[in-house]
């Protein structure tokens, strides 16, 4: 299946021109005599076609060094991550040729828990969304699959331990590179809530500053030991003036409206934290309906003070025992929990248009489309693992954005400077027929008022 060999990038480009390129500049000044360091690759048993190794062992600096030599001396090679697993030992066995931590999906993802990814996925999304004004928009698929929340949750299938905050940070460095303005704290909270979900230990104090008489609850009710009822009770002890209407939202759907509004100003007027009262109007939204992701939409005018509202509150649905994850989005649900549990293997080639790590390596020489060879104009499709891949905008795209926008902008200015334009010479000719009918008035005035001479 596999065949273990040790050899130098100018080895396994043996039939590549070695000339250095002329499209990319020398990043690392690589000097001709350099000896060429050598690394494991593993082939496979049938040749494919591309003449290239599987996977390439390389590790932090070597990763740089390895895609910073293809680009300057094998650059029809380049990115070579496009074709190639470049990773360490920690994510893929060389000796048995296998990859490493291996997850079943049983073990990694129940159901519940995959559930539950699906609905912070979707939550991530509607929160973009309302903050960006674009509720009225169908976001596109691409948008639920590049979320933090879908990426950590396919990590974790395919490379149990490895770290989540590593995911995390890469998710980050890709997005970033496409000039997405990115809250910190955000996807801190984000990042903290998919590890109490879908990790067996978490310290809950290092995420949002949740109360005291919160902490315990929170936890306990987001692995399903303890009911919502139970959970409740824990917020009644902080904002005391909700009690008097649980009865009406658990009553008939149409006091529930009315009850939920008491609640969330009950809660705006007892404010304990920022990110307890945003948990507790989500969690009361979510009793409305529960599990349906009906009503976030009520949650619009809330989001500005607490930016996770809407987030937490798909969360809660989706702990709600009336949920159904394939129903989600119009089914946009289903078709995220196919690619969570989608086949991975290393005999198969790289989907990605560029990894994270040559992405940054490449793009400290002037980027051209030319180089990457998107799939999709606009869009790049970027590693983050191996089968771990998130769609972010190209620098190209956002740049052609601000010049159409910068364009649009210009013409609606000489649009409306025109309409100025015309509006003031209609108005200069109305002043001019004033004032030729004020001088003919006044001349034949003066010639009646003159006096007349007889002879």
């Amino acid at each position: 299946m596999f065949k273990l060999k040790h050899q130098s990038l100018s080895a396994i480009f043996l039939k590549a021109s070695a000339l250095k390129s002329s499209k990319i500049d020398d990043m690392f000044e690589l000097e001709k005599d350099r000896p060429s360091s050598v690394y494991p690759c593993v082939w496979l048993d049938d040749d494919d076609g591309l003449q290239l190794p599987i996977a390439i062992e390389a590790s932090g600096d070597e990763r740089e060094e390895v895609f910073a030599e293809v680009a300057t001396f094998y650059a029809n090679n380049s990115p070579l991550s496009a074709y190639v697993h470049v990773v360490d030992k920690s994510i893929f066995d060389f000796e048995k040729g296998s990859r490493k931590n291996k997850t079943n999906k049983d073990e990694a993802l129940t159901r519940h828990k995959l559930g539950l990814a699906v609905a912070m996925a979707v939550g991530e999304v509607l929160t973009s969304s309302i903050k960006n004004e674009n509720l009225g928009e169908t976001s596109e698929y691409s948008s639920y699959k590049s979320t933090m929340s879908f990426c950590i949750a396919r990590s974790m299938i395919l490379h149990r331990h490895y770290p989540s905050n590593k995911v995390a940070d890469s998710w980050m460095r890709a997005k970033r590179f496409s000039g997405e303005a990115l809250s910190r704290q955000f996807y801190a909270a984000i990042l903290w809530a998919n590890q109490l979900v879908l990790a067996e230990e978490v310290n809950i104090s290092r995420g949002p500053l949740l109360i005291d008489e919160l902490n315990e609850g929170f936890l306990s009710f987001l692995r399903g030991k303890i009911s919502s009822e139970s959970f409740s009770s824990n917020f009644v002890e902080i904002y005391p003036g909700i009690k008097s209407n649980l009865e009406q939202l658990a009553g008939p759907y149409d006091g529930r409206l009315a009850a939920f509004e008491k609640i969330s100003s009950a809660i705006h007027e007892k404010s304990s934290s920022s990110d307890a009262d945003a948990i507790g109007i989500a969690f009361y939204c979510n009793q409305i309906q529960p599990g349906t992701l009906a009503h976030f939409g009520l949650l619009r005018r809330h989001i500005a003070k607490f930016p996770l509202v809407i987030f937490w509150y798909c969360l809660f649905a989706g702990l709600s025992k009336e949920y159904d994850f394939n129903s989600v989005a119009s089914g946009m649900g289903r078709k995220l929990s196919r690619d969570l549990l989608e086949n991975f293997s290393f005999q198969q080639r790289p989907k990605c248009d560029v990894s994270i790590d040559e992405l940054e390596v490449l793009s400290r020489a002037l980027l051209k489309p030319s180089v990457i060879k998107s799939t999709y104009h606009g869009y790049l499709t970027v590693s983050l693992l191996p089968g771990v891949d998130v769609v972010v905008a190209s620098s190209d795209r956002e740049s052609e954005k601000s010049r159409l926008s910068e364009s649009s902008y210009i013409k609606d200015i000489l649009l409306r400077n025109s309409r100025i334009r015309d509006h003031l010479i209609g108005v200069l000719s109305l002043i001019d027929e004033d004032e030729r009918k004020h001088r003919h008035e006044s001349a034949e005035a003066k010639a009646y008022s003159k006096p007349k001479k007889y002879r």
